[in-house]
């Protein structure tokens, strides 16, 4: 069968706990963007600034 949110939280219980507490500890909806003041160059890839 499938493995959804309701077989997860009723059949699995200790892994629906594990799976809200990392949810609530590490929330997906936040993030931050940020990238570099000045452009960063290293030998395989080079960042710009912004």
């Amino acid at each position: 069968g499938s493995l959804d949110y309701e077989t997860v939280n009723q059949k699995l219980k200790y892994l629906g706990q594990v799976i809200n507490e990392t949810m609530r500890i590490w929330p997906a909806a936040l993030t931050t963007e940020r990238g570099p003041c000045k452009t960063l160059v290293n030998p395989l890839v080079q960042y710009p600034a912004g």
